[in-house]
């Protein structure tokens, strides 16, 4: 049921009366009436603080070859178990689907036709509704993938607002990123002010039709600062209650001074698979960790941690990419507890080991009954990443060169982490008021009793001094 929370002035109703939708889409939901502005649900009073969020990315086709919001709601409870607050979900606007010019789709998520409108391969609007409904009562909040730097070639922009687009040589083109480009998709045109306006109206639009929390940004790097500064600030002052939760993919730091509550630790993930494959060392992850947090010290913000997303699956899981299993947990255990947001990947928690594009023709649903052993450990390091002393604790690095080694201190609170990236075992000199102390092992939530000084291989040791 709507529930009229706000009447607003006629001008707020006018992302929805914009000639800016494709009017060939699917029917677009009904937001009021032509004097009214309604919102859908109530504001969700419980979104977390940043030192307090655990991150689920959803890719919806994981999930269900279709009505995969519907799916994804079905397994909100074996989401929540994991330990998270925030569900991110992967596009679910609607997708290029015909080939144009001589480029072709892919189905993929992120080459939009139709920014103010869900694809039917995904659900309904009812579907998206009742799924965020659902987390709410579970204390999750939810965000929504939003890709502001590229349409499809499809979209409707293409012919009613042809001076959005980007030109070379006096012809729209592809964006790329080093020797990749992205032939699916044409490139906006972020000198145009006209488009400021209508992402934010597109961005309004979610929040009051669907009652969604917040947006992870796609290739935040690419958008001019001011805009986000813009955008975020007109978004915090939408509605009375209203939190939002702003994640930008990238690592700018001007960016994420305009208003966005974290971005990616892409360094600390790059470093940390090289670490794995016997590239790089200890102490070029330690490095790597040290700059990221020096590089926003004064912003007051954080830094997503995850040792994988949909990009780095779509070439290798992380079951392939850490060597195995274990080796999947034991780099996740770093990424979850050394300091920032943990994210899980969905599919990650259940140890599947091969890769998954996020092309509609390449999907993969999982088998969510495999792999239970493997999620109740992903969900042990979530939950222990939720504790005080890992959110708001100081890191202090040790100077192991063959295992990664830190402490995590909150008041006279103490951790230690230990994890061997390697599949051979190690020998590590634990400081000696470590090695002789009385611990509790945390991860097996009884007193330690087992070897601080040899760890085997891909080993993990999360321990609480008594």
């Amino acid at each position: 049921m709507k529930r009229i929370l706000s009447v607003w002035p006629l001008l707020l109703l006018l992302p929805f009366l914009s000639s800016s939708a494709c009017s060939d889409s699917q029917e677009t939901p009904d937001p009021g009436y032509p004097n009214e502005y309604i919102f859908y649900g109530e504001p969700f009073d419980r979104i977390p603080t940043i030192d307090n969020m655990r991150i689920y990315e959803a890719a919806p086709r994981v999930f269900a070859k279709s009505n995969s919001l519907q799916a994804i709601r079905a397994r909100l409870d074996a989401i929540q178990d994991l330990h998270v607050n925030v569900l991110w979900i992967m596009p679910v606007f609607s997708m290029s689907s015909q080939q144009t010019g001589g480029r072709a789709p892919f189905g993929s998520p992120y080459c939009i036709r139709d920014f103010y409108a869900l694809d039917p391969e995904f659900g309904e609007i009812e579907d998206l509704r009742a799924l965020v409904e659902e987390a709410h009562k579970r204390g999750i909040a939810v965000i929504l993938d939003l890709v502001t730097n590229h349409t499809g070639w499809d979209h409707c922009w293409i012919t009613e607002h042809p001076a959005w687009y980007a030109r070379r040589n006096g012809e729209m083109y592809s964006p790329d990123s080093g020797s990749t480009t992205y032939s699916n998709s044409v490139q906006l045109d972020w000198e145009n002010r006209e488009l400021y306006q209508e992402f934010i109206r597109i961005m309004k639009y979610w929040i009051a039709v669907a009652n969604i929390d917040g947006y992870r940004c796609d290739s935040a790097d690419w958008i001019p600062v001011d805009f986000w500064e813009e955008a975020i600030q007109a978004l915090r002052n939408f509605q009375p209650g209203r939190q939002v939760i702003m994640l930008a993919e990238g690592t700018s730091v001007e960016r994420l001074g305009a208003g966005f509550d974290l971005n990616y630790a892409w360094r600390f993930c790059d470093t940390l698979e090289a670490l794995f494959a016997g590239t790089a060392s200890v102490e070029e992850l330690l490095a790597a960790d040290s700059y990221e947090w020096q590089s926003i010290a004064t912003t007051g913000r954080s830094k997503m941690r995850f040792s994988t997303n949909h990009d780095r699956t779509a070439s290798a899981s992380p079951v392939e990419r850490y060597g195995s299993v274990d080796g999947s947990i034991a780099a996740f255990t770093i990424a979850a507890l050394m300091g920032g947001v943990p994210m899980i990947y969905s599919s990650q928690e259940i140890g599947y080991a091969r890769r998954i594009s996020i092309f509609k023709n390449d999907a993969v649903v999982m088998d969510w009954n495999s792999g239970t052993e493997t999620a109740e450990r992903f969900a042990r390091i979530m939950e222990i990443a939720s504790e005080e002393t890992i959110r708001k604790g100081e890191t202090l690095p040790l100077n192991l060169p063959d295992v990664v080694g830190f402490e995590r201190r909150y008041g006279t609170d103490e951790v230690l982490v230990l994890v061997n990236p390697s599949s051979e075992p190690a020998a590590p000199e634990i400081p000696e008021d470590w090695a002789e102390a009385r611990c509790q092992d945390l991860l097996k939530q009884e007193e330690f009793s087992g070897s601080l000084t040899q760890i085997e291989g891909y080993g993990v040791r999360v321990l609480r001094r008594l």
